[in-house]
């Protein structure tokens, strides 16, 4: 048996701990006891009660025994995702009802004095925020408002109160996954909690999942408390693009955003035989002059529309829509002729059901190669293809060797190919 330095043991532990792989941490803990406080930590650090396929309530109440038995882990835990049970639950209907009632939640808060992120997801259920106990919402925001508390997840919550996304606002990441505001005290509850807001929001990082007209309004309103625009990414997923009133609001926000907003991720809801669209006006990529990332979706399966004629419908119409927009100067500052964007990293989500269909044909990806190595877009670095979520597994590897032989000529320029097989 080698025997290696204790650091360097540490170093092996921290490895496997940035992969995230926890049934290896677990065995490694076994084979010395100088292994295992540090091991510990690692294993305790992110506790998601979706990670296993066990009953949200079983796993919630078996995790705070533990808990509440040895208190050192308390010191342990960093980020806790609070589950309402995992999603091929047999039992789900009756197995979700747990996360709005179960008042130890409250404890359970009170004893992790380190946490730095947190989340509330319903897998199954889709409840009024005023449905959990007045207790749980008490402490939920609570938590929001700890300083050391940098993310903060919610996810399908219906009627959540407008004036509770000031208190969110402080947070630097806010995910907000088909959370809806109560829109019938949409105006008054806004107005009274704008006029006594005593807190700057800090937002860096909005994760927006399909959201509505209304939560957009609230965000953009609670935003501009300050001045200076603090968001830095925008991820915009399940968006539905038909509705003009969400429309005006993201646009507004992205305006405001405009100088501070480096990456940009535009996920619209789609269909498996339908394009993804560009979206529609006033929306205008053409103010995103600091963008550095941009991330879209394209849909290699979408059958051409019947009212387009075939050689005026290519693949990646929409998405060299959005590149041109993206690489037109501002003739108050920029010289046409001179002009380079900022952008460095372009990131294409890649839906399809046969690897053969990234194929495509080849004006489509010579459209696009063009594009990307025109005089606007001489910064461009990288290009990451990423295999869409509901990909089969075993699409995967013919799908990189593909993607990988494509764009020659941006290849040519030093713009590195990229594959990704997960969406993170």
């Amino acid at each position: 048996m080698v025997d290696l330095p204790f650091d360097i043991i540490e170093l092996i532990i921290d490895a496997l701990a940035a992969q995230n792989d926890k049934e290896t941490l677990r065995n490694f803990a076994t084979v010395s006891s100088t292994f295992v406080v540090r091991c510990q930590k690692h294993l305790f650090r992110t506790v998601n009660l979706g990670e296993r396929c066990i009953p949200g309530k079983e796993f919630y109440r078996r995790f705070f025994r533990l808990i509440s038995q040895r208190r050192k882990f308390c010191t342990y835990v960093e980020d806790l995702r609070l589950v309402d049970t995992y999603i091929w639950d047999k039992e789900k209907d009756k197995n979700w009802g747990w996360l709005t009632e179960e008042e130890s939640i409250c404890d359970l808060l009170d004893l992790l004095p380190n946490l730095r992120a947190f989340s509330l997801t319903f897998n199954i259920g889709h409840p009024t925020w005023v449905s959990l106990r007045q207790c749980i919402r008490h402490a939920l925001m609570q938590v929001a408002k700890r300083p050391a508390v940098e993310s903060f997840t919610l996810a399908r919550i219906k009627d959540f109160p407008p004036s509770l996304l000031v208190s969110l606002a402080t947070v630097k990441h806010l995910r907000l996954d088909d959370v809806h505001v109560h829109a019938a005290y949409l105006t008054h509850s806004l107005g009274v909690a704008l006029e006594f807001a005593t807190l700057s929001p800090t937002i860096e990082t909005l994760v927006l999942k399909a959201p509505s007209a209304a939560t957009l309004h609230v965000l953009h309103n609670v935003l501009m408390l300050h001045r200076t625009p603090t968001l830095k990414t925008l991820w915009l997923a399940v968006l539905d693009q038909q509705d003009a009133q969400l429309m005006t609001e993201l646009w507004t926000l992205m305006q405001w955003a405009a100088e501070s907003l480096t990456c940009l991720e535009w996920r619209p809801a789609t269909r498996t035989q339908d394009s993804v669209l560009r979206p529609p006006r006033p929306i205008d990529f053409s103010v995103l002059k600091f963008l550095q990332t941009f991330h879209f979706l394209v849909n290699f399966h979408a059958k051409p529309a019947l009212s387009s004629p075939p050689r005026s419908h290519y693949l990646f119409s929409d998405l060299i829509s959005i590149l041109r927009e993206l690489g037109t100067p501002s003739a108050a500052h920029f010289s046409p002729s001179t002009y380079q964007h900022s952008l460095t990293n372009l990131v294409i989500e890649c839906m399809f059901l046969n690897a053969v269909e990234l194929v495509g044909c080849a004006s489509d990806w010579s459209s696009l190669d063009a594009t990307l190595c025109s005089e606007p877009f001489s910064n461009l670095r990288r290009v990451v293809f990423r295999a869409g979520q509901k990909v089969a597994p075993s699409l995967r590897t013919a799908a990189k060797m593909i993607l990988m032989e494509q764009l020659p000529v941006a290849r040519g320029r030093g713009v590195r190919i990229v594959y990704y097989e997960n969406l993170s």
